[in-house]
């Protein structure tokens, strides 16, 4: 079976908050025969761990991080959407693409 996760953040050992949680998640599908595919926001001081990554993973697709918003279209999308703001930043035409 193939699972595919999407992040916000590249899931690796050193990251902090929850992101370790899906690291382990991916690790932890991968160990029962999973075949993980990941699609991924990186930073710069990510690259290290793209690698690595690549050889355990299905499929790994990365993109950088999107500039952030202006304040007056995050003001309209927090007045007028039904989406959290969060969800804006996040949602870029790249990222449509690729999943």
């Amino acid at each position: 079976m193939r699972v595919l996760f999407l992040s916000s953040v590249l899931p690796h050992p050193d990251v902090v908050s929850g992101f370790i949680i899906v690291h382990k998640r991916i690790q932890m599908l991968i160990e029962r025969g999973y075949e993980v595919g990941l699609a991924s926001f990186v930073r710069d001081d990510n690259d290290k761990w793209i690698p690595k990554l690549r050889e355990q993973l299905f499929e790994l697709e990365t993109l950088p991080i999107p500039k952030p918003r202006s304040p007056l279209t995050r003001l309209s999308d927090a007045l007028f959407s039904s989406k959290p703001p969060y969800f804006h930043y996040l949602e870029t035409a790249e990222m449509r693409k690729l999943i």
